[in-house]
C-alpha cells in the first residue's frame, strides 16, 4: 500500500472534514494522513481560540472554537455520539440495543451524552490561556484522528458491511507505519509546545482502551457510530488531563 500519494491525503481530508478535496471514495492510503488531518483541523480551531480570546473572553472563545471543530468535521462524529448514547442508556435485550444504535430517532440518552461530552470540552477550554489553549486544541485533534487505528485494532465489527469493516481492513493491511507517522506528528507538537502533551496523550490512550473494551462488551463489537463516540469522548478527556497536569504538576 502506498502512502506517498496526494490522493490518500485528499481522501482523508474529504472523509473527516467538510473541506472540499475532490475525493469521493474510501481510499486505502488515507490512514497514513489521519494525523495531518488532525493537524489541519486543530490549527484552524486553535487559531480561532487564539485570536478571539483577547477580545471576546474565555466563554465566547471556547464556544467559537468548539463550534469550529464541529463545523469543520461536518457534525459527523456528533451523530455517532447521539446514536451510541441512545443505545447505551437502553436497558433491555442486546438485539433491541443494536436496533436503537441503527435507528434515526433521538432520545434522552443521545441528547444527554452529547450534552456531557461537549459541555466538558467547552468548560475545559474556558480554563486555558491563549497559547496553551491553542496547543491543547491542536494536540487533541491530532490525538483523536490518530487514534482510529487503535480503536479498530482487534475489535470485532457489529455488522458485516460498512465503513468500520473497510477501516479495520485498511488498518490491518498498513501495519505499524500509520502509528509512527500520525503519532510522530503529536510528538513533534509536544516537543515544540509542551512536553506534558505527550504524557497527557499516553493517559488519554489508556482511557480510550478502557472505554473501547467496555463498549465491545456492551455491544458485542464496534461500528462507525461507536468509533465516532469514542473519538468525541477522548477529546474532553485529553483536555481535562492536560489541564490537571498543568495546574498541579
Amino acid at each position: 500500500m502506498s502512502y506517498t500519494g496526494k490522493k490518500g491525503f485528499r481522501c482523508a481530508l474529504s472523509f473527516f472534514t467538510t473541506i472540499p478535496c475532490r475525493c469521493y471514495e474510501f481510499n486505502s492510503s488515507m490512514i497514513y494522513y489521519l494525523g495531518v488531518v488532525g493537524l489541519i483541523t486543530g490549527v484552524i480551531s486553535g487559531l480561532v481560540f487564539f485570536f478571539t480570546l483577547p477580545y471576546l473572553g474565555h466563554i465566547i472563545a471556547a464556544s467559537i472554537a468548539l463550534s469550529s471543530i464541529l463545523i469543520i468535521t461536518g457534525f459527523n462524529h456528533m451523530d455517532g455520539v447521539l446514536d451510541t448514547g441512545d443505545a447505551l442508556m437502553f436497558r433491555g435485550s442486546p438485539e433491541r440495543r443494536l436496533e436503537i444504535l441503527k435507528d434515526h430517532y433521538l432520545g434522552a440518552g443521545g441528547f444527554g451524552s452529547a450534552f456531557v461530552i461537549y459541555l466538558l470540552t467547552f468548560s475545559s477550554l474556558t480554563a486555558y490561556s491563549q497559547i496553551i489553549g491553542f496547543s491543547a486544541i491542536l494536540s487533541a485533534e491530532i490525538l483523536v484522528k490518530s487514534s482510529y487505528p487503535i480503536m479498530v485494532r482487534n475489535a470485532p465489527g457489529l455488522f458485516q458491511a460498512g465503513l468500520f469493516t473497510k477501516f479495520k481492513t485498511m488498518s490491518a493491511d498498513a501495519g505499524g507505519i500509520p502509528y509512527v507517522i500520525n503519532f510522530g506528528i503529536l510528538i513533534l507538537v509536544s516537543l515544540f509546545f509542551n512536553r506534558m502533551i505527550i504524557i497527557t496523550a499516553f493517559f488519554s490512550l489508556i482511557v480510550l482502551l478502557i472505554v473501547k473494551n467496555r463498549l465491545i462488551k456492551i455491544f458485542g463489537g464496534l461500528n462507525g457510530d461507536i468509533l465516532g463516540f469514542i473519538g468525541e469522548f477522548i477529546r474532553p478527556v485529553f483536555l481535562l488531563i492536560l489541564l490537571t497536569l498543568m495546574l498541579f504538576v
